[in-house]
């Protein structure tokens, strides 16, 4: 169940109940706040629903379309919470949450920071995963894919994209190319520290990785609309048709590169993974349940106060 809190200029909490009420939500309740800020106050209003999960996301997105909306006057925060007695049913509260366009848009921008945090995970992924290649171990490969950076990457592009967040576009590409670097660097030092041969030699071929691909970005894809699932597991399999290949170029720079066809197969797949992955999962972006009209608003609202 969630609880939707919308603020409002003055006097415009009634119209924003109105436009509840419309999409089906059964009762709202509008309360007048003093708002204090840096050298001034004023009065608001805030709009109080509490909804199942799919209504919240329906009157979040039917509030965004509307021409009084604007990200300067009003805002919108959603909540989870617990309800113990409701005149819902519990099929009814239970259902998953379907995230509004605004929640996704943010949630990539956090995937897509660069942290301190963040370069430690992908550089232990990569020795991680290095490491596993060179001795040929299965667990210490899958174990460092649980952590592994990429998919976020390729979906903030996409979704940068589709809802014309051109600077979510720049910073996936930005974070993508580190992670691709840092996997490298990676590969090169456990390579040197390790020596070789490198044990693990199944990489796929050309066809199969594209196949996984296509069936990783429409999951992917599909993946924003709700929580419905272990969404972790989808990132894993992302994080597969990717790290790999840099880290095995970062070890192959020390041991050295096998035959040339090979060497040019292992430098493609890896790009053509990350382009099937970025198409497809911004082909499949569209049928979801958000209106881009809504987010590129705000979108542009946004950008212009920066």
């Amino acid at each position: 169940m969630q609880e939707v809190t919308v603020g409002t200029p003055k006097g415009k909490g009634e119209k924003v109940a109105k436009l509840a009420l419309a999409q089906g939500i059964s009762e709202a309740t509008v309360m007048p706040v003093r708002l204090y800020r840096q050298g001034k106050d004023e009065e608001r209003e805030e709009v109080r629903v509490e909804v199942s999960a799919p209504e919240s996301t329906k009157f979040i997105e039917a509030l965004m379309a509307e021409p009084f909306f604007n990200s300067h006057e009003y805002s919108v925060v959603s909540d989870e919470v617990i309800a113990i007695v409701s005149e819902e049913s519990p099929e009814q509260l239970a259902r998953p949450i379907r995230l509004h366009s605004t929640a996704v848009l943010q949630d990539l921008w956090l995937q897509n920071h660069i942290t301190v945090a963040y370069l430690a995970r992908a550089a232990v992924s990569a020795l991680l995963l290095a490491y596993g290649l060179i001795e040929g171990d299965m667990t210490i490969i899958v174990v460092s894919l649980l952590f592994a950076p990429f998919l976020n990457h390729v979906l903030a592009m996409a979704f940068g994209a589709w809802s014309g967040d051109r600077r979510l576009v720049r910073q996936g590409v930005i974070v993508l190319g580190l992670t691709t670097l840092i996997a490298v660097i990676a590969g090169a030092v456990t390579a040197a520290v390790m020596g070789g041969p490198m044990a693990y030699d199944n990489f796929g071929t050309l066809y199969s990785n594209f196949a996984i691909s296509l069936l990783v970005a429409i999951i992917a894809g599909l993946d924003t609309a709700d929580e419905a699932g272990r969404r972790e597991f989808v990132a894993v399999a992302g994080a597969a048709q990717f790290t790999g290949f840099p880290v095995w170029f970062g070890i192959a720079l020390v041991l050295g590169f096998p035959d040339q066809q090979t060497t040019l197969y292992r430098i493609v797949t890896p790009i053509v993974n990350t382009i099937t992955i970025l198409i497809v999962s911004l082909v499949v972006s569209p049928p979801l349940p958000y209106r881009p009209e809504n987010i590129r608003r705000y979108v542009a609202e946004t950008h212009s106060q920066a």
